[in-house]
């Protein structure tokens, strides 16, 4: 009697236990994203997309404010589902939408940046050329081209991002389980206290066509450390041994199953989720960090080649200014998620992991950062604290003229609203 009043204190106590510190971190960096995100990135919406005449410039900053716009939508859903401890409320749709939009986001911003550093780079290098080529038209393909291969990008999470329930508690989750394998059934790691963790068998399905060519198992004991495995339709191993990898976590499974049918299942689930969550990271590493910052690394250094001389500094000063903090803040946000993201591959520790949540968190802030920058950046701060929000976005995203190599000035101007834009990356 003591015994169970003490499990029903243990647990109702367990539902109002401060939240871990990573959750409470990562709920205050969404939060402020949110407060600064969705006003900043709207005002951007509202001054770009219905109060400026439409240029490239505008154009390039419209879609990457929608793109951090939309992520900045989904942080509420986000940050209630870390206040609920992994609680997911929401549904199966939500389920594959939300995190789907985060996503969206880091390959829509990061793409989009890659498309504004070429044309900065063309137009330094090449401004007759630009000066010819330079359309809205053709600005509004390159961003619906940059949509289209952004939403190509998310296919792995509206395959893979599923919900999960156990013990009363929905999850949403990867479930990188292939379908195709043989039988259906296999181990999940679940936490019910602090203090105790189950493990979950579910056996095959009546209807599974090979279900018959795996008998029951009638009883049989996984290692030292667990009790007897039951040949229920859903039976449960209590008090594992301490050191039993986290939830998810299968990898250090393999010690603890016997070598039936069970332990084939592991060999198989092992090698489909750690394989098909290697080429997910490994890629979205490569695609959506790698190889863009690449590109927008060799834009800029070709623009500080050229601007290097003292004629050219003096015009193109802010410009490089600009384009500095847009890297550094792109840099700085993105490349902890992905260095983390592959280092949790390989490391099974509560610091790495730990680290991982505050990555997730970085790279999440980046979707209001770059409001601010159009603000602090570009043109003398000390002249825009007079103006109007609205005006210093305007001046923010209005095209200037590129003085490298025009022949005159009444020339210059002739295209400077159409095509030119030296302050702004």
């Amino acid at each position: 009697m003591l015994t169970t009043q003490g499990n029903h204190s243990t647990d109702f106590l367990g539902d109002v236990d401060p939240l871990p510190p990573e959750y409470a971190v990562t709920i205050a960096i969404y939060a402020l994203t949110c407060l600064l995100g969705l006003p900043g990135n709207a005002l951007v919406i509202w001054v770009a997309g219905f109060k400026m005449r439409r240029t490239v410039n505008t154009v390039w900053f419209l879609n990457l404010a929608l793109a951090d716009f939309l992520c900045c939508l989904s942080l509420p859903f986000s940050i209630a589902n870390l206040v609920l401890k992994g609680n997911w409320p929401y549904g199966a749709v939500l389920c594959k939408l939300i995190p789907s939009a985060v996503m969206l986001n880091m390959f829509a911003s990061v793409f989009q940046l890659v498309v504004i550093s070429a044309d900065r780079c063309l137009l330094v290098i090449k401004p007759v050329w630009s000066q010819n080529h330079r359309k809205v038209a053709l600005a509004s393909a390159l961003c619906l081209g940059v949509w289209c291969l952004a939403f190509l990008m998310c296919v792995p999470v509206f395959l893979y991002r599923e919900t999960t329930e156990s013990h009363g508690k929905t999850t949403c989750e990867y479930n990188y389980y292939s379908k195709n394998l043989d039988y259906d059934y296999g181990p999940t790691v679940d936490y019910s206290s602090l203090d105790h963790m189950t493990l979950i068998f579910s056996r095959p399905n009546e209807d599974h066509k090979d279900a018959s060519a795996y008998s029951p198992m009638d009883r049989s004991t996984i290692n030292s450390g667990l009790s007897t495995v039951e040949p229920h339709e859903e039976f449960t191993v209590s008090n594992l041994p301490d050191d039993m990898p986290g939830h998810g976590q299968l990898d250090d499974l393999q010690s603890f199953l016997p070598k039936t049918e069970l332990y084939d299942w592991y060999n198989d689930y092992s090698f489909t989720e750690n394989l098909t969550l290697k080429i997910i990271t490994f890629t979205r590493a490569i695609f959506g960090f790698l190889v863009p910052f690449s590109i927008i690394l060799a834009c800029y250094i070709s623009i500080v080649w050229k601007v290097r001389g003292a004629k050219f500094a003096k015009s193109h000063g802010k410009t490089v200014r600009v384009v500095f903090s847009v890297v550094a803040a792109f840099f700085f946000c993105w490349i902890p998620y992905h260095v983390l993201g592959i280092l949790v591959l390989y490391v099974n520790s509560p610091m790495v992991h730990w680290l991982d949540h505050m990555s997730q968190a970085l790279a999440i802030a980046n979707s209001c950062v770059n409001p601010l920058l159009y603000v602090f950046t570009g043109r003398d701060f000390k002249e825009k604290i007079h103006k109007s929000l609205r005006g210093i976005f305007e001046s923010a995203f209005s095209e200037e003229v590129t003085q490298s190599t025009a022949p005159s000035r009444s020339k210059t101007r002739s295209f400077t609203d159409d095509n030119m834009n030296s302050t702004v990356v």
